[in-house]
């Protein structure tokens, strides 16, 4: 099994300026930092043919398109990760702001590059 910790952040300024539209014309500049909040990992063996996926519901699948979350979905057309079971807690809510989903995508590419 492997965990893995990884930092939520807060922006002060600069949302939006990593828009295309925005930044072509007028550049760009994010100023953020990481907290003492963490979006958390922990991936090990589970089946040989399964894959179980546990975040606020559990989802089992013997085929990885059939995952109903879109950033295992799209990671597993990158990693196999049939036979592994990945759950993931965190100390806020999604949709708080705080990049949850980058830190799930990191979290989440971080340990599979580790254990697969």
């Amino acid at each position: 099994m492997i965990g893995i910790r990884t930092p939520f952040r807060v922006s002060f300024g600069g949302g939006a300026t990593d828009i295309p539209k925005f930044y072509r014309e007028f550049g760009g500049k994010v100023i953020s930092t990481s907290i003492d909040k963490y979006m958390y990992h922990f991936i090990h063996k589970f089946s040989n043919k399964d894959i179980q996926v546990k975040y606020s519901v559990t989802e089992l699948v013997s085929n990885p398109k059939d995952i109903k979350h879109p950033i295992v979905k799209e990671i597993s057309e990158i990693y196999n990760i049939m036979g592994l079971d990945i759950n993931s807690i965190a100390d806020i809510p999604k949709g708080s702001g705080l990049g949850s989903s980058s830190a799930y995508t990191v979290g989440l590419v971080n340990g599979l590059s580790q254990i697969i």
